[in-house]
């Protein structure tokens, strides 16, 4: 007969993180590739929830998260969408309703602007403009080069530790995300 164990398991929290477009779910499950790991007590999806409104994003992460037992789930959208900014108390009220415990706007504008002020680089007015300096910058063709390893040579683990320091928002996704928090 085996001796039983006086390891108590912890339950693990189970998140669900619906991240707008294409490009935002690369970026976040690199931070997730980062900070947690098999045996980690937090346990994140990156749910690609793809384009639309706001409420769309919502829409289609409340259906998934609803699919499955999660514990809890957040959704990650770009500052820059006017529905948002016009009505925020609103929509975060829908999303609560709908099991979404959080909704993160990427800031100052959108999930490039974000990702250039890390680098440390001149971030823009608009979304467009942002994308247009990303692209020049970094040379890519958004379809093919904006990947997992592209995201890993740029966004190392000591630049994210340092950026953490100084972006307040960084540093509360990562929090919020990927440590046992909320």
């Amino acid at each position: 007969m085996l001796a039983k164990s006086n390891y108590k398991h912890k339950s693990n929290i189970t998140k669900l993180v619906g991240v707008e477009g294409e490009d935002g779910p690369i970026f976040i499950e690199h931070l997730k590739n980062l900070y947690t790991n098999r045996k980690s007590l937090v346990q994140v999806t990156v749910y690609p929830a793809g384009g639309g409104s706001v409420q769309d994003i919502i829409n289609r992460t409340a259906k998934k998260f609803a699919m499955a037992d999660y514990s809890q789930g957040f959704c990650i959208i770009d500052d820059d969408r006017d529905e948002w900014k016009r009505w925020q108390g609103k929509i975060k009220n829908d999303a609560t309703e709908k099991g979404i415990q959080e909704i993160i706007a990427l800031q100052p504008i959108c999930l490039e602007c974000f990702l250039l002020g890390l680098l440390n680089e001149k971030t823009c007015n608009s979304s467009k403009d942002c994308k247009s300096a990303f692209k020049r910058i970094f040379k890519t063709e958004r379809k093919v080069d904006f990947d997992n390893q592209f995201i890993a040579r740029r966004f190392p683990k000591q630049l994210i530790e340092q950026q953490r320091k100084k972006n307040q928002l960084l540093d509360y996704i990562i929090k919020t995300l990927f440590e046992r928090g909320i």
